[in-house]
């Protein structure tokens, strides 16, 4: 018996993304946007069964499926921030987008393919000395695998993916100042409600709920200015350049404030000393 399971070899192409002109219909003849040259994706389903208990027997009689509810999760390396626009930017809210991946199933091509998909939460990481992470989940109706298919995915463009240095010697400020920041992270939360009617298993539409920001930002302890700005209870914009240059990418976190300490040790001798600071904001958006 010949056994041929997948690798990561397989995956001819990754998901790559086009809107949807009708939502929850896969465009005819799209040509797909290419979003990383590397992800890895992670794909979840829940068919929420329901339990029927049986006479006589502590066995259940019967096991039936109920709502479904279908998801996904993408990490990647970006390129740029066309793609993580869809999570930061309130005028794409009423967009929804169709997803098709193409896979190599011993020498027969399948294509992945997702519709009527947003994204229900976004998280992006900056390191020192590391690529800028991005990780992705997003909701969307039952995805298939389809024999054949009339899109025209991209091919990569071979552009380097963001580092932390992409964006200059001081990719942030807050409050309109540089800051010399150690590690940054971002969450943005639309917090997607499937909403269900009918007798239809999945849901009809996916309305965005209230958005939350939050994240974490840790600075080199220069002055007091900060833990001010923290007591003061006050409103500074965060400013994050990604790229600088042409093109450029930044993203503004408006009216944002400094939640709590996350970490701030004084440690004896010669160690660096700086403070971690939890935030939350008002609202976000990618250029």
């Amino acid at each position: 018996m010949s056994v041929n399971p997948l690798t990561g070899k397989n995956i001819l192409s990754w998901p790559q993304y086009v809107e949807e002109a009708t939502p929850g219909t896969f465009p005819e003849n799209a040509t797909l946007n290419f979003i990383a040259p590397y992800a890895l994706f992670d794909q979840d389903a829940d068919l929420n069964h329901m339990f029927v208990s049986g006479l006589g027997s502590r066995d259940v009689r019967d096991i039936i499926r109920s709502i479904e509810l279908y998801g996904f999760t993408m990490r990647f390396f970006p390129v740029n921030t066309n793609f993580l626009k869809y999570a930061t930017n309130l005028n794409l809210d009423t967009k929804t987008l169709s997803l098709e991946a193409k896979i190599d199933f011993a020498g027969t091509t399948k294509y992945w393919r997702a519709t009527y998909a947003k994204v229900n939460y976004a998280t992006l990481r900056w390191t020192p000395g590391d690529l800028i992470r991005a990780e992705v989940y997003m909701l969307c109706r039952k995805p298939v695998y389809a024999a054949s298919s009339t899109a025209t995915h991209s091919s990569d463009p071979g552009t380097e993916p963001l580092t932390w240095s992409s964006g200059g010697d001081n990719p942030f400020t807050l409050g309109g100042s540089n800051v010399k920041v150690q590690a940054f992270t971002v969450t943005i939360r639309n917090n997607l409600r499937p909403v269900y009617a009918g007798g239809a298993r999945e849901y009809v539409a996916l309305v965005p709920g209230e958005r939350r920001i939050q994240g974490t930002i840790t600075i080199l302890w220069e002055s007091t200015d900060y833990w001010d700005i923290l007591v003061g209870d006050q409103y500074k914009d965060i400013v994050w350049t990604l790229k600088s240059g042409t093109p450029s990418y930044t993203l503004t976190i408006a009216d944002a404030k400094l939640s709590r300490i996350n970490r701030f040790p004084w440690t004896p001798g010669g160690d660096v000393i700086a403070e971690s600071y939890d935030f939350f904001a008002k609202t976000c958006s990618l250029t």
